[in-house]
């Protein structure tokens, strides 16, 4: 992985969380030492860019920014 990975500090494949045929990550994010953020990238079946974008995901209740459930 690049550099840009580097600030998580945990990286969970999930399988295929949003069922579109493609292998998705949970990541989190923490800082400060407080409880983190978590965010969810989708696959994009690219071999060069395979997590291009990622979705901030409400930990409490598991829900993606556009108001999804993931879990």
């Amino acid at each position: 992985m690049g550099t840009t990975w580097g600030y998580y500090t945990d990286l969970i494949p999930v399988g295929d969380a949003d069922r579109d045929g493609r292998a998705d990550l949970v990541v989190r994010h923490v800082t400060g030492g407080g409880s983190g953020s978590l965010s969810f990238h989708r696959g994009s079946g690219n071999w060069r860019d395979p997590f291009p974008n990622s979705e901030r995901i409400d930990a409490a209740w598991g829900f993606l920014s556009d108001g999804s459930l993931l879990f």
